[in-house]
């Protein structure tokens, strides 16, 4: 029986790790990133190319450099029915 609560720790152990890590790794990323600088919505009941995609930004795009990086905030727009 010592056995099986040794193993049952040692996985208890083990998660915590994963999801330390992964908490880690989702922190350093968002921190690199920056805040997100818009939104893009998604309206899947538009289905031909080029329609149905619009990106708002909180701030003017035309003050971004060429290659900087931006993190948007991507939603789908789905009806009600």
């Amino acid at each position: 029986m010592d056995t099986v609560w040794w193993i049952v720790i040692f996985l208890a152990i083990e998660l915590l790790l994963l999801i330390g890590a992964a908490a880690f790794f989702v922190r350093t990323v968002e921190k690199k990133n920056g805040k997100p600088v818009g939104e893009m919505w998604v309206d899947p009941s538009e289905t031909m190319p080029g329609e149905g995609v619009y990106t708002i930004f909180y701030e003017d795009p035309k003050a971004f450099t060429d290659g900087q990086i931006v993190a948007l905030r991507i939603k789908v727009r789905k009806e009600n029915k």
